[in-house]
Parts: C-alpha cells; structure tokens; sequence
C-alpha cells in the first residue's frame, strides 16, 4: 500500500465515493453528476449517471438486491443492475441532498438534508430499491444526516449541523 499509480484523471471532477461489487466492477463518482466504472480499477469509461449538473455523494452497491444506487444533490437517486445503464428513482426526498447510503438484508436506506424538526427528508427507504418510502423521524434535533451504516442488530446515524451534532442508534 506504499506505492500509488494514477488510473483516472479528469480535471474539472472531484470524486466523493466509489464502490465495489466484489466481483467485476468499480464504480467512482462525483461533482456534476460524474459517474465512471471499470472491470479492474485500471482502465475507467464515463457513464451517464441520470443526474444531470446535480454532484453525486454517495455510490452503493446492494449485493443482496444486485443493484448499484447512486445518490446526490436535490434528491436524486439512480439505480443500475449493469452500472451502464442509470434509472432516476423518485427518493421523496424533496430537494435535500442525500449524503450516504447503506443496505442490509435487502433493505436499502438513505439518509440526507431536512431531517429533525422540520421532517421534509432526512431518511428515506426502499426494499427492492426502486420504491422509495421518506421516513417520518423521530429524532428531533440533526438538520443534516450525514452518514448510516448497519451492524446486524440496529441502524446508525450521524448528524452535522450547525448548532448540534449527534449520533443516533436505532432499538432493534
């Protein structure tokens, strides 16, 4: 891990998540709805992500689902079997930014801007991840959920904000 070689470089993108399928596929993505895949993290080919100008935060794949979910600014999530071909999914999560993305057992969750007291967004979740449902919170305070993740018995959530930042679990 000492020695590092460049595979990619575009100069007008930022890259914010990549993943992968644990079997033939990377996907790295972006500021402007950048999105690029690769069979062996070496050689990249640019996709059309679905999202427009709109920055990607956060690239998933679902391995129980089989599916990569792409997620960003004002909303936007796109899901792929292939990682070619995007389809925009309605996330009912207004115009919030969604910031990360994690799955378990077929269960897929979002977690983004609007959460806490104003419930216009903040969680959103889908078992096959095409339907999306935004889930009325019950945390009050966290305008901001910036990450999630599972382990096996509860959910996860960590908030930013300017005033307040917490973390939040789940009871099972």
């Amino acid at each position: 891990m000492t020695n590092w070689t460049r595979r990619l470089s575009v100069a007008s993108i930022q890259f914010s998540s990549i993943a992968y399928n644990g079997s033939n596929l990377y996907v790295a993505v972006g500021q402007a709805g950048a999105l690029y895949t690769s069979p062996d993290g070496i050689t990249w080919t640019s996709r059309t992500s679905g999202f427009g100008a709109n920055d990607i935060r956060k690239i998933h794949y679902a391995s129980t689902l089989s599916l990569w979910i792409a997620a960003g600014l004002n909303g936007t999530i796109t899901t792929s079997s292939d990682g070619t071909t995007w389809t925009a999914r309605t996330a009912n999560m207004g115009t919030n930014t969604i910031n990360d993305v994690h799955s378990v057992s077929g269960t897929v969750v979002a977690v983004g801007a609007g959460g806490g007291t104003t419930n216009t967004g903040g969680i959103t979740y889908s078992t096959d991840g095409i339907t999306w449902t935004r889930k009325s919170q019950s945390l009050t305070v966290g305008a901001n959920y910036f990450t999630i993740t599972h382990n096996g018995t509860n959910w996860f959530i960590g908030t930013n904000s300017v005033t307040n930042n917490f973390l939040y679990a789940s009871t099972p």
